[in-house]
């Protein structure tokens, strides 16, 4: 993991440069063995549109990003 500075994306709720706990967020990924899924603005937006079209349930795109993040996971393994 890193930290960006001055990050920019349609996600502006979770596109923060300094998380404000980061070591602990940072630790209990470890300790859990978790990982984070890096997710682009332009699946941000299709998910969003994927969720209102299939669903009818309409969010922010900071909503969205779980869709594609779950996808990718999922796909992964």
């Amino acid at each position: 993991f890193r930290l960006v500075e001055n990050p920019s994306s349609v996600s502006s709720a979770v596109s923060i440069d300094k998380p404000l706990d980061w070591a602990r967020f940072f630790r209990a990924i470890k300790e859990s063995k978790g990982f984070g899924i890096l997710v682009s603005d332009t699946e941000t937006l299709e998910a969003e549109k994927l969720l209102a079209k299939k669903e009818s349930v309409f969010v922010e795109p900071s909503s969205a990003t779980v869709v594609t993040a779950l996808k990718k996971g999922i796909d992964q393994g």
